[in-house]
């Protein structure tokens, strides 16, 4: 599976973040933070962003708002060396003309950033570096879209504990692998799913079902919630101006906070 066209479009939102941007880890990334210091934060928060990155504002609007309702220090590290597809196409979408214009090719951007083995080790360094940095606090993780690979393996047993996560979650996933992906998490997990998505339709969808089912037997908590009528992006890229899907991603936004709220102070 590749990405969908889905991936790649959506509505840039207006606001101001509040963040700023530092370098963590030992290959100094650029990264967005928001929230108190780590010292002062109730835990960490790690999002990994689509393929719009660090640089698109609707994200980093979103930390801002988990930093503010959780307490939490809310990282968005830069897991495409300043070339993200916001940076690369000027804020264009994919199919325009201006990006046409460029050359740009989705699938050349998809071999140089593919979510996982490629990046994996970015992925890893960066939990790894922030993990460090709240010593003795909880990580939790969240990918949208391009970041759901990532996440899964951070809330399996497949990296070592100083890169582990403690909770993880995601929304609008792309490229996963079910049910693998599922079926080797070993932390809570919270997971939003669109009515309309090329990348999670239903059958793939029920297989997620299943297998978190299974993880409940074992006596890993998790939830996938389902949200109608919207589609792949509504949660990052949703469009503000429609009064429905403006709701979904306050719901979506609300819903991921109380979570991570919740795992980040282990009640």
């Amino acid at each position: 599976m590749s990405l969908s066209p889905c991936c790649f479009k959506g509505h840039f939102h207006k606001g101001t973040a509040k963040g700023q941007i530092v370098e963590i880890g030992p290959d100094n990334r650029r990264t967005y933070v928001s929230g108190p210091e780590p010292a002062q934060a109730s835990g960490a928060i790690l999002i990994i962003a689509d393929v719009f990155g660090i640089s698109l504002n609707n994200t980093r609007i979103i930390a801002d708002n988990y930093a503010e309702k959780t307490g939490a220090r809310v990282y968005i590290p830069d897991f495409f060396d300043g070339r993200d597809l916001y940076t690369q196409l000027d804020g264009h979408s994919p199919g325009s003309p201006e990006a046409q214009a460029k050359g740009f090719k989705i699938q050349d951007f998809l071999a140089e950033f593919h979510p996982r083995d490629n990046s994996y080790p970015k992925i890893e360094s960066a939990a790894k570096a922030i993990k460090a940095l709240h010593s003795g606090k909880k990580l939790g993780v969240v990918g949208f879209c391009w970041g759901a690979p990532g996440t899964m393996r951070l809330g399996s047993d497949d990296v070592p504990a100083d890169t582990q996560a403690d909770a993880v979650a995601w929304a609008h996933p792309s490229l996963l692998e079910v049910p693998s992906d599922i079926s080797k998490l070993t932390k809570p997990g919270c997971f939003l799913a669109a009515e309309t998505d090329a990348q999670l339709p239903k059958e793939r969808r029920e297989i997620v079902e299943e297998e978190l089912c299974k993880l409940a037997k074992n006596g890993i908590y998790t939830t996938l919630r389902f949200f109608p009528g919207v589609e792949h992006g509504w949660a990052v890229r949703g469009d503000e101006n429609n009064e429905y899907t403006s709701r979904a991603m306050r719901d979506a936004q609300s819903t991921l906070a109380d979570f991570f709220a919740i795992e980040l102070r282990g009640q």
